[in-house]
């Protein structure tokens, strides 16, 4: 007996249609959100563990907050909206300690005044200088 292939051929050529590309790509983009918020994670609960690193740590997390202000799609948006929920359902399971519960609310105010204080930043200073070069070259200074 030969072997079959259980993928048929329409939908090998649906994936390679421009619509299936699209699809496609949008998927790929989402999971490496997902991923990349799932490595930060990781980088935290790697803290208890001989091998952490804080400048990986807190470089990931920057890395993380750029993504997150810059997010056009919402992808990266609804990975952290999606992690938070899985979070929030874990904590509130009646077993967890009210300390981590308390812990995670902290460290979801404060990430979250990080991200406000970033946005209403940068609009403030577009609009008063004009945005762009100009007002990147206002802030630099050498000495």
């Amino acid at each position: 007996r030969r072997f079959a292939p259980s993928v048929r051929l329409d939908s090998v050529l649906s994936l390679l249609s421009p619509s299936g590309i699209t699809r496609t790509k949008s998927m790929l983009l989402a999971m490496a959100a997902q991923c990349e918020l799932m490595q930060g994670l990781f980088l935290v609960v790697e803290l208890l563990l001989p091998s952490r690193n804080l400048l990986v740590l807190y470089l990931w997390w920057q890395y993380l907050q750029m993504r997150y202000l810059l997010d056009t799609s919402g992808d990266v948006k609804r990975a952290f909206a999606s992690m938070d929920a899985k979070i929030s359902e874990l904590l509130s399971h009646r077993m967890c300690p009210n300390l981590l519960r308390k812990g995670y609310s902290m460290l979801k105010t404060f990430m979250k005044q990080q991200i406000e204080s970033k946005q209403g930043g940068t609009s403030r200073q577009d609009s008063n200088s004009g945005g762009g070069l100009s007002s990147m070259m206002s802030k630099c200074t050498v000495m």
